[in-house]
C-alpha cells in the first residue's frame, strides 16, 4: 500500500508540472486560437536559464526561480510582438507552420551553446528523502508540487478576482464586445502570451531541478501538453489543471507496475479514449462533438 500511495505523490508531482506546462498553452490556444507549437521550447528555456543561472553565473537557487520566470515572461512577450502578432488572422495551419519553425530556431539555437549532454540544476536539499509513515519521498520533489500548486492557485487568482482576467475572460468569451467595452484586446493577447510562457519556464526550471535538462526536451513535453490540452478541453483551465495531475498520475503508476518503456504512450491512449467517449473535454458536461 505505501508503495502505491508514493506512486501517487510522485505522479502529483510530475503531473502539477504537466498541469502549469498546459494553463499555457490552453490560455493562449483558447483566447487566441494559436497552435504554438513552440510552448515545449519555453519549458526548455526556463531549464536553461535557470541552470546558468545557478551553475555559471552562482544565482542563489529560490533567486532563480523569479529570475527565471520574468526571463520567460518577457520572450514570450518579445515572440508575442514581433511574431505572433502577424498570424492571428492567418489560418491555423499557418501559425502551426510557422511555430514548429520557431521550435526548430530555438531547439538549435541553444543546441550549439549547450552542446548534447544533458544536465541538472543543483538545488540546495539533501539527496536523503523524506521518511513520511513509510513513504519515501525527495525534499525537491516536495519542494516542486508545493510551487506548482502555489502557482496554480494564484494564476486562478488572477483569472477570477482581478481585473485582467474579468479582461481575459470576456475576450475569451467574444472579443468584439469586449473591444467595444473599451478592453483593449491586443494587449490581454500580449500578456496572456506572457504569462503562459512564465508558467512554461517555471514549469521547466522545476523539473530541471530533480531531472535533466537538454535542448530538445521540449518537443516530447510540447506532446504532452497537447494530450492534457485535449483531455481538459479547449480554453478549459480547470480541466487542464486535472487532467495534468491524472495523467501525471497514470504514467508514474503504468511506469511502476507495467514498464518504464511505455510511460510516454499512456498520454496518447488516455487522449484516443477522450475523443471517443468525451470530446469535448474529460470535465465537459456535453458530450457532443
Amino acid at each position: 500500500m505505501n508503495e502505491f500511495i508514493q506512486q501517487i505523490v510522485n505522479g502529483l508531482v510530475i503531473g502539477s508540472t504537466y498541469a502549469l506546462l498546459t494553463i499555457g498553452l490552453t490560455m493562449i490556444y483558447g483566447l487566441m486560437g494559436v497552435l504554438n507549437y513552440a510552448h515545449g521550447e519555453l519549458y526548455m528555456l526556463g531549464g536553461v536559464i535557470a541552470y546558468y543561472a545557478v551553475e555559471a553565473m552562482g544565482c542563489n537557487f529560490f533567486l532563480s526561480i523569479p529570475l527565471t520566470m520574468i526571463s520567460c515572461m518577457v520572450f514570450g512577450m518579445l515572440i508575442e510582438r514581433i511574431l505572433i502578432k502577424r498570424l492571428y488572422k492567418a489560418p491555423i495551419v499557418t501559425t502551426a507552420i510557422v511555430t514548429i519553425g520557431l521550435s526548430i530556431f530555438l531547439q538549435n539555437t541553444i543546441f550549439l551553446f549547450w552542446g548534447s549532454m544533458p544536465k541538472t540544476i543543483n538545488s540546495p536539499f539533501p539527496l536523503a528523502p523524506i521518511n513520511l509513515a513509510g513513504i519515501k519521498v525527495s525534499s525537491i520533489r516536495m519542494f516542486v508540487l508545493g510551487v506548482a500548486v502555489v502557482a496554480i492557485v494564484v494564476t486562478q487568482i488572477i483569472i477570477k478576482k482581478t481585473r485582467l482576467g474579468m479582461a481575459l475572460r470576456a475576450t475569451f468569451q467574444d472579443k468584439d464586445v469586449a473591444a467595444m467595452s473599451g478592453i483593449n484586446t491586443r494587449l490581454v493577447y500580449t500578456l496572456t502570451f506572457a504569462y503562459g510562457s512564465m508558467l512554461a519556464g517555471l514549469a521547466g526550471m522545476l523539473c530541471g531541478s530533480f531531472l535533466t535538462i537538454s535542448p530538445f526536451m521540449g518537443t516530447q513535453q510540447t506532446n504532452k501538453a497537447w494530450a492534457v490540452a485535449v483531455m481538459g478541453g479547449r480554453g478549459d483551465i480547470m480541466g487542464a489543471i486535472g487532467s495534468g495531475f491524472i495523467l501525471g498520475i497514470v504514467e508514474t503508476l503504468g511506469a511502476g507496475y507495467i514498464s518504464s518503456a511505455y510511460k510516454d504512450a499512456f498520454s496518447f491512449i488516455i487522449v484516443v479514449l477522450v475523443l471517443v467517449f468525451k470530446p469535448n473535454g474529460l470535465f465537459s458536461r456535453n458530450a457532443k462533438r
